[in-house]
């Protein structure tokens, strides 16, 4: 809407214009706007508007051009023209359909992607503070799963993250990431969030068939910040805080696990005369528990370990930037910090990182730019898990000798199963740290060389070397009193990336419009690497760095070097900017495949229907946005390491003549017809605006087709091959459906000062096993099931405890279970069903009980404003699946009911607690029968991922500092977990986790307090 004003220009006699000062409200049609920017052009003069939409620039050029932006509204030039006093009411910016999008090997409008793929701000990548890219896109994205793989929240730890599904068994699920136009074959730990402007995730086949082979488990483009013409801006931003278990695992207490010590021994049955009840003084005194605990008894001592274990963890980032340039030369220059320690001593993860870019255009045709992304990293104790033996000490046994004070190593009353956990956190005991230097490069070079015609040349290269090293002294949980152990591992990865990229865009007679990409790329990479184990060690002190001090040496070492040739052509076509088609097709050659089988064609093809572009539109004013897209196409999973086609032979030294030899046999057998695994899409879109982009979003449905999975087949005994040989055998495939909708529920600039935008995103995904070798429907050893998920649970279906009733003792006398008395005694253990009827209960007798996959999975966002005050709210939820937790199963160690190790709190099964969930204590076994039934729960929860108040400090405060920018913040990480059966109901910390849950460092939570500041 034009500007309107008042005043007239001011001149002295000589006609020559003098310098004004202007005074104006920002609004739009629901008030006043506060926040916006309001520039000069061409000058460096610059003021955001009050509360109130007003703003006020002094020395002004009367026929100056103001140029007034905010976000969610379009941008307005207003030419004063002399006046002193103007108004200029903004307009929602339709951003849905006019924003740039990366799409691989160029950019597209979205108005004109007929693909499917979700983009991720780094607005959206910094409301939760986190170490690495893969934990920021946590519930950002429809189609994305990211879970904690086993449940670890070590310093350093990376998550398991899926695109639309499993599809594959042996092979990575892990979907190919791409920075700044460069595969990218680094830790993801690598990469600063803070260095990130944009992620773009390629999610279907016509999106994700450039890249190829590569491409089946889906693409995530990440664009890295570059500068902008303009005075250099100067940017700071920070927090600190601490971090502490969410909370302890439900252990049992002194008093517990006497009760359970005495049932677990009773029950047994095995001593001689038999104990007469729980009760039996002689459980105590001949030798159930040890003198520690005998003591303990007496005086009520009840240790809690993990209050020894745990300690507050520190988190801190700091990222120092500049940036700036003129209309030929952009640059931008940012280092950064970030430490995390974790909650155990000697857990720490460090990254230093260093990030550069610079364009410069030279002449009228051509452009250069180089972006270089540099890291040095340490990982502490990745491995350290002083829980295992911490939950399983006893609660009456203490980490001290009760005589002399000093740390015990065996715990007392353990069977000498369970080592003291202190020991590892005396000082040099336990060392283990993982350094990791990075440097991630990329050059182009841009040239138009006719109208419409341009050439590009990317290069990339990366190098990464990496040492690893580890020392355990004797008397650390690890060698438990046994001799110390070193081990030394060094790595070096090294690729580089040439690409030539023609493009080719032209409009024809108005209504057609022409995009070609045509592309040769050439990628090589090589890795190699030392391993050296050694142990008793002369001293302590030498750590892990010198193998000559130790014994027992042993040795290997590795070298892989693969190159992969493609060709791509890619053509977009439009007409009058309604209709739109994709079609692609992409060549890859790879030395990893056998000659005459390592070229494959990857061929896609996408339509869309702008449908707001058609004249029966326009009076559908409710609409902003409507498209409908289609498409298909194959891409690939090259899933193969580099000479696995040609089979593998291992060494051996055996005597030879008085001499030791070293010798080679062969260990796997060639396989030349071994191939890639690939996936066929087709997928279904629609994207939609409302109420002039208040509402929009976009809706997917797709159907996956994967062929050729790579599957392990044994060998017969007679081939004299130990290993199994890796062949393309099986299919599977993933039906989904993804909704993502964003809407402005209150506008900005509301009369009252208040905002509200809310992101919502939600997956449906179904995926299952559709084919094996040769007609075969189930694979138990590999938990293969055709019909299902990969991720099947292939178990007994539970039926509850077997009661001392006389049912149950008559059923039991059915099924032939024995005995019904005595410490080996089925009544009070688990029972299951006799599934097949055949009177018997066997192996015969399982069933598919679950699956990881969930029914559904998303995340929310909320994000509030009121005048400089704003709150976040992200969450991401799972619904559905089954959570296999090993802190419940008797493998665990932890929950065996066994009366030597501590053990869960649970209402465990008695004579006279007929309780029908947990079975009974004895120490008749090592583990309780049918114990992994203990450990399925459902894996639903809503998870509160962060909370964060912040408040942006008025342009009038900031003008004694000259900062153009100032925003404290704090913010809380993991707080609640909502409707998890898994928390709520058994007491568990956090169902979050890709796999089987483990007992490794639990989850924590974070209160963070910081800082952004602009100058």
């Amino acid at each position: 809407m034009p500007a309107t004003g008042t005043g007239d220009p001011k001149v002295i006699e000589t006609g020559v214009a003098v310098n004004i000062t202007v005074k104006g409200i920002v609004s739009d049609e629901g008030g006043p706007v506060p926040g916006a920017t309001v520039t000069v052009a061409g000058a460096s003069k610059i003021t955001v508007t009050d509360t109130n939409g007003a703003f006020t620039l002094t020395d002004i050029d009367p026929n100056a051009t103001l140029i007034i932006s905010s976000v969610g509204y379009a941008t307005q030039n207003v030419q004063l023209k002399g006046r002193t006093s103007i108004r200029i009411t903004l307009e929602q910016e339709l951003k849905s359909i006019s924003e740039v999008v990366v799409v691989g090997y160029g950019t597209q409008k979205r108005s004109d992607i007929t693909g499917s793929i979700s983009s991720v701000s780094a607005q959206a990548l910094k409301e939760v503070p986190s170490s690495n890219l893969v934990q920021a896109l946590q519930g950002q994205a429809p189609g994305v799963d990211i879970q904690k793989n086993g449940g670890n929240s070590h310093p350093g730890a990376v998550p398991s993250i899926t695109i639309r599904g499993t599809r594959s068994k042996s092979a990575s699920n892990d979907p190919l990431v791409v920075v700044d136009g460069i595969p990218y074959t680094g830790s993801i730990q690598d990469i600063n969030v803070d260095d990130i402007n944009t992620v773009e995730i390629l999610k279907d086949a016509s999106s994700t068939a450039i890249y190829g082979s590569r491409g089946a488990n889906g693409v995530i483009l990440v664009t890295t910040k570059r500068g902008k013409s303009g005075d250099p801006v100067i940017t700071y931003s920070g927090y600190a805080g601490f971090s502490k278990p969410v909370r302890q695992y439900n252990v049992m207490n002194g008093e517990q696990y006497t009760q359970l010590k005495k049932w677990a021994f009773f029950n047994a049955a095995a001593a001689k005369p038999l104990y007469t009840s729980p009760d039996d003084p002689r459980i105590i005194t001949e030798g159930a528990f040890g003198a520690q605990e005998q003591a303990s008894l007496k005086t009520g001592r009840s240790t809690n370990w993990q209050d020894l274990i745990y300690k507050t963890g520190f988190q801190t980032n700091h990222q120092l930037g500049v940036s700036g340039g003129t209309e030929k030369t952009q640059y931008d220059i940012a280092a950064g910090y970030y430490k995390e320690t974790g909650i155990y001593p000697g857990q720490a993860f460090t990254r230093y990182s260093l990030k550069l870019s610079i364009d410069q255009k030279l002449g009228k045709y051509v452009r250069i730019g180089l972006s270089s992304l540099n890291n040095l990293s340490y990982i502490d104790g990745e491995n350290a898990n002083p829980l295992g033996q911490a939950l399983r000490a006893s609660p009456l046994a203490t980490p001290y000798d009760d005589a002399t004070g000093a740390l015990v190593g065996y715990v007392d009353g353990s069977a000498k199963q369970v080592w003291n956990p202190l020991a590892n956190f005396v000082p040099g005991a336990s060392i283990e740290t993982r350094k990791r230097l990075g440097s991630f490069n990329s050059a182009y070079l841009e040239a138009k060389l006719a109208p419409g015609l341009s050439y590009r040349f990317n290069g990339g290269a990366e190098v990464r070397p990496e040492t690893y090293g580890n020392f355990y002294a004797a008397a650390t949980y690890n060698n438990q009193g046994s001799q110390s152990t070193a081990n030394n591992r060094n790595s070096y990865l090294y690729n580089y990336t040439l690409e030539n990229i023609v493009n080719y865009e032209r409009t024809i007679a108005k209504d057609h419009h022409i995009n070609f990409t045509g592309l040769y790329s050439l990628q090589e990479n090589q890795t190699e690497s030392t391993s050296f184990s050694y142990n008793n060690l002369l001293s302590d002190g030498v750590q892990y760095f010198n193998p000559a001090v130790g014994s027992n040496l042993t040795g290997s070492g590795s070298y892989a070097k693969y190159d992969l040739i493609s060709y791509m052509g890619r053509l977009n076509y439009g007409y009058q900017d309604k209709y739109l088609l994709t079609l692609t097709l992409r060549s890859d050659g790879s030395s990893k495949l056998s000659e005459g089988r390592n070229y494959h064609f990857f061929p896609s093809a996408a339509f869309a229907w702008n449908v707001m572009q058609e004249k029966f539109m326009k009076d559908y004013t409710v609409f902003s946005n409507l498209k409908l897209r289609l498409s298909f196409g194959d891409v690939g999973n090259a899933a193969i390491n580099p000479y696995q086609t040609q089979g593998g032979l291992s060494t051996v030294t055996y005597n030879y003549g008085g001499k030791n030899t070293i010798g080679a046999y062969p260990t796997s057998v060639p396989n030349n017809s071994l191939d890639w695994e690939y996936t066929r899409t087709l997928n279904a879109g629609l994207d939609f605006g409302l109420l002039h982009d208040r509402i929009t979003g976009s809706i997917d449905a797709y159907r996956e087709y994967t062929r050729n999975l790579l599957l392990p087949e044994t060998l017969p005994p007679t081939s004299g091959i130990p290993n199994t040989i890796l062949t393309n055998v099986g299919r599977s495939e993933n039906i989904g459906l993804e909704i993502n909708i964003n809407s402005v529920n209150i506008a900005p600039g509301s009369k009252r000062g208040f905002s509200w935008n809310t992101n919502f995103n939600i997956n449906f995904n179904r995926g299952k096993l559709t084919a094996l070798a040769n007609g075969t429907t189930i694979d138990i050893s590999n938990n293969l099931f055709v019909g299902h998920p990969i991720s099947s649970i292939y178990d007994y279906k539970k039926m509850g405890i077997w009661q001392n009733t006389a049912a149950d003792t008559a059923m039991a006398k059915q099924l032939g279970l024995t005995p019904l008395t005595g410490g080996q005694s089925i009544i009070g253990t688990i029972r299951v069903a006799d599934l097949n009827g055949d009177g018997k209960i066997d192996a015969n007798d399982r069933m598919i009980i679950g699956s990881e996959q969930p029914l559904f999975s998303g995340g929310i966002t909320n994000r509030f404003g009121y005048k400089g005050f704003d709150f976040t709210v992200v969450a991401s939820y799972r619904v559905g699946g089954t959570l296999t937790s090993a802190i419940y199963q008797s493998g665990s160690f932890l929950n065996t009911l066994q009366g030597n190790y501590n053990n869960l709190a649970i209402d465990y099964w008695t004579p006279t607690n007929h309780q029908n969930f947990w079975p009974k204590p004895t120490n008749a076994y090592t583990n309780t029968p049918y114990s992994s039934l203990l450990s399925y729960f459902s894996a639903s929860y809503l998870k509160i991922r962060s909370l964060t108040m912040g408040y942006s400090l008025p342009k009038k405060w900031l003008t004694g500092i000259g900062a153009r920018g100032l925003k404290f913040y704090a913010t809380v990480e993991n707080p609640f977990i909502f409707f998890s059966p898994y928390v709520n109901q058994f007491n568990g910390i956090d169902p979050e986790s890709a796999g089987k849950l483990a007992e490794d460092t639990p989850a924590k939570y974070s209160f963070l307090f910081g800082l952004n500041l602009t100058l």
